[in-house]
């Protein structure tokens, strides 16, 4: 308690201390002395005799002695035990007992039963979060173990080809247009330009000339034809044999590394293509299909309980609108159907119109309110019903997925992937073998026949030649023929469109790639890279740490969801006292890491019988432990779960009484966790020591203790260990020793002008307990012993100065001599003084002795 509490449970000490008493005292006598020496001086008082033999009478004096000066307070205080310690709970149910107010308890007491009970619907939600644990810990362990394996040879192989690749696709992109791509998109718009130029246009006479001269032409190649080679046809005829003697020579050359990298890459692609299509679903991929399942289930069950709840909540707030209508007698409401109608319809969009457009006409604040409830209500309602149809959409995509995953391939499809794959292997195999015989025979044979035609040049042509010669001019005159004819819109569309692509064609050789393109490409290359990198590196320290740790955490899980499933029976549950001085702070459970508060569990289990088969008490929570919890909930009438929840055990230092209430809970209450049912109070510390043998030592401490205060003034006069008397009611006297001095100083309430006060405990020596007096008001005693072989005078001899300070009237002989002294700590009447010429035992005149 601190000490602006203690100053309304107890009668303020006297608002002076003996050292203010003293020094009032003192004061008093010095002016006095002062006061008599002034009447005498000034023959205001008169001595009745005047001889010195009377002199000697009324004079006395007193010696100066060496002596030990002390200080001391008396406080008062109230005997009394620690805080209390509210105790609630580990979970709701129905209270069936409880611990009498007053009575005290003892290790192993039940402090208060309850009795569980569970729904269908918390063991199916704890059923469905085990499954979907179990999924993430097979997918945790997966992930794993694909991290520390090596990389497979199609792994690499593939990622070879896409390095490739992205290295041909950069190259490609960085490369300038040729000359000859130049000229032939040149060529391109020129000829697109004149097709639709001249598609246009009528025939023009040049048209006209060109046909003519096309005729002309064809009626002279048809007689050249019959007419012998000129030097130009046999030019012709030379070029054609130099083009087939060049595609031979290509032909013989070997395949480059470019041409054989994009082979292999497509033998990878396709073997792996293949190899994916016939393997079967991997158990990740099932436990990731059941995974989703599982979460939309529970996702679908979660929206329908929302659902009910969003009804229910609607037709409470309408119910509060009509109720509140007919209580003000609201005729705007009363007979209007759709929104208070006699008969409980469904709420329609025409009731929510109706509601909103008349909400802020209502001239009562609780209708607005309420209807305003009623809006929300609804829109709640129909959020529900969204969430549901998209819960059931995703149950039904999650189960065709798992569906998916138990077909087999098609046979088309083994089929197109085999055949895919054969075709890539024979392009490799090309690349890497010899030109065949028949390629070469071909390769020669076009050859052969363009020297044929060569050598044509100088034969008389044949009756086919003549033939096609004249079909060429037939042409050539139906060409001459057409330029009197119209063209057709899709004539004129189709030249528009293919001189259109002609220009973008040719205007994009002239532009050089974007940044963006060079940026795309060279990160794309980058990353096939890094990809193929990966695949010779082993994992990283970081990525096997963060690989495990999501393992441990999916441990984790399924452990919480399996110890949540322990606390779904149903039966009696309690609050158990056991002493010691760690709190529950954690579930004591198999596979709980270990800790010395397990070790004072078990020592709790071994003192009260039933840890038989514990072999050693140590900070491992086992099967003997579990076992040993079992034992000790069986013999209490409680679950025997082998497990201890926060708040079904309480550690307190040592008996307990339970602490006087005017709300008791009434047994049959429904009680739930973390609401406190009563408060214990500690009365002593047990302290409990097995030895080797088995043998259980213990030691015991009263907890009883004065709880004080002292002026931070004052707070030199003790310390901790110190030692004081505590005087109790009866007056007896008993030795303390001071446990607690507080470090806040605090005003008393209601008292702003005294002084600030620390708070001070006090416990009672000998570990005596005086219950009778616990509550009461006693007295706390404090001595200090402040200095030792001092010299000392009486107060009352000492003489004021008149230039300030004090001094002594020494007698010497016969005369009196006034020595000036310096005062110090005072005690019982006497003064601590220092000064030149004192000594033990010198005689001082005590002024006013008459």
């Amino acid at each position: 308690m601190s000490a602006d509490c203690l100053g309304y449970e107890i009668t303020r000490r006297k608002e002076m201390t003996r050292a203010q008493i003293l020094s009032i005292v003192i004061a008093i006598i010095v002016g006095c002395t002062i006061l008599v020496l002034l009447l005498i001086n000034q023959d205001i008082l008169q001595l009745s005799d005047s001889s010195d033999t009377q002199k000697s009478k009324q004079i006395e004096t007193v010696t100066i002695e060496r002596k030990n000066l002390s200080r001391f307070i008396d406080l008062d205080g109230i005997l009394d035990y620690g805080n209390s310690v509210p105790i609630s709970p580990s979970d709701s149910g129905v209270l069936t007992y409880i611990a009498p107010q007053g009575s005290e308890l003892k290790r192993g007491s039940v402090i208060f039963r309850f009795y569980k009970s569970t729904s269908d619907i918390e063991k199916e939600t704890n059923k469905q979060q085990i499954a979907s644990a179990k999924a993430a810990v097979a997918s945790a362990e997966l992930a794993l173990e694909n991290l520390k394996a090596p990389a497979t040879a199609v792994q690499i192989a593939s990622a070879d080809a896409a390095v490739a690749s992205a290295e041909l696709a950069l190259e490609n992109l960085k490369a300038p247009a040729s000359a000859a791509q130049i000229a032939s998109a040149d060529a391109a718009v020129a000829s697109a330009e004149l097709a639709l130029e001249n598609l246009k246009a009528p025939a023009s006479a040049a048209q006209i000339a060109s046909a003519d001269a096309a005729v002309a032409s064809a009626e002279l190649a048809l007689e050249n034809l019959k007419a012998p080679a000129t030097a130009a046809q046999i030019a012709t005829a030379n070029a054609a044999v130099a083009s087939a003697e060049l595609a031979l020579e290509n032909l013989k050359a070997p395949a480059t590394a470019a041409q054989i990298a994009t082979a292999n890459a497509a033998v990878a692609s396709a073997e792996l293509a293949l190899e994916n299509l016939k393997a079967p679903a991997t158990a990740a991929q099932i436990a990731s299909a059941d995974a989703a399942i599982t979460l939309a289930t529970i996702n679908l069950v979660s929206v329908q309980g929302s659902i009910d709840v969003a009804q229910v909540s609607r037709r409470i707030a309408r119910k509060a609108l009509c109720d509140r209508a007919y209580a003000i007698n609201s005729p705007d409401l009363i007979y209007l159907d759709s929104i208070c109608p006699v008969n409980d319809i469904p709420v329609t969009s025409i009731t929510i119109k109706t509601l909103t457009n008349k909400m802020f006409s209502f001239s009562d604040d609780l209708m607005i309110t309420r209807s305003n409830s009623l809006l929300n209500a609804h829109q709640t309602y129909q959020s529900a019903l969204v969430s549901h149809t998209s819960a059931v959409n995703s149950l039904s995509s999650a189960r065709n997925n798992r569906e998916i995953l138990n077909d087999l391939p098609k046979d088309n499809q083994l089929v197109q992937a085999t055949e895919s794959l054969n075709a890539a292997k024979e392009q490799q195999k090309v690349l890497s073998d010899l030109p065949k015989d028949n390629q070469l025979v071909q390769a020669t044979e076009s050859l052969n026949a363009a020297k044929e035609q060569q050598k044509a040049l100088s034969d008389i042509p044949s009756a086919i030649q003549l033939t096609q010669a004249t079909e060429l001019l037939k042409v050539a005159k139906e060409q001459r023929k057409a330029l009197s004819n119209l063209p057709g819109a899709i004539q004129l569309t189709q030249a528009t469109e293919s001189l259109k692509a002609a220009k973008e064609q040719r205007k994009m050789l002239n532009n050089l790639p974007s940044a963006a393109q060079l940026t795309q490409a060279t990160e794309s290359l980058k990353a096939a890279k890094e990809q193929r990198k990966t695949l010779n590196n082993l994992p990283t320290p970081n990525q096997l740490i963060q690989a495990k740790s999501s393992l441990e955490s999916a441990k984790s899980s399924l452990s919480t969801a399996l110890a949540i499933s322990n606390t779904l029976n149903e039966g009696t549950l309690g609050s158990i006292l056991m002493y010691g001085d760690i709190s529950v702070w954690r579930e004591f459970r198999e596979g709980m890491d270990p800790g010395e508060d397990v070790k004072q569990l078990e020592e709790n289990l071994f003192v009260l019988g039933y840890a038989d088969g514990i072999s050693q008490i140590d900070r491992v929570f086992d099967t003997a432990t579990a076992n040993a919890i079992k034992k000790m909930q069986a013999e209490l009438g409680l679950i025997q779960t082998g497990s201890i929840s926060i708040g079904d055990v309480v550690f307190l230092p040592g008996p307990s009484v339970v602490k006087a209430s005017q709300l008791v809970p009434s047994l049959g209450i429904n009680v739930s966790s973390n609401a406190p049912l009563l408060s214990l109070r500690t009365t002593e510390k047990i302290e409990t020591k097995i030895g080797q043998a088995g043998d259980a030592s213990t030691t015991v401490e009263s907890l009883q203790r004065v709880r004080t205060s002292i002026e931070v003034a004052d707070k030199e006069l003790i310390a901790i260990g110190s030692n004081v008397k505590v005087e109790l009611p009866d007056e007896s006297k008993v030795s303390g020793t001071i446990r607690e001095i507080g470090s806040i100083a605090v005003w008393p309430q209601g008292n702003q002008t005294g002084n600030p006060l620390l708070d001070v405990s006090v416990s009672i020596d000998g570990n005596i307990v005086f219950h009778q007096w616990t509550g009461a008001v006693v007295t706390v005693s404090i001595t200090q012993k402040l200095v030792e072989g001092v010299l000392a005078v009486p107060i009352p001899s000492l003489v004021a100065l008149l230039g300030g300070g004090y001094g002594l009237e020494i007698l010497e002989g016969d005369s009196t001599k006034l020595v000036a002294v310096e005062t110090g700590v005072y005690d019982d009447g006497w003064v601590e003084v220092k000064g030149e010429s004192l000594t033990e035992g010198t005689k001082v005149i005590v002024v006013g002795r008459w």
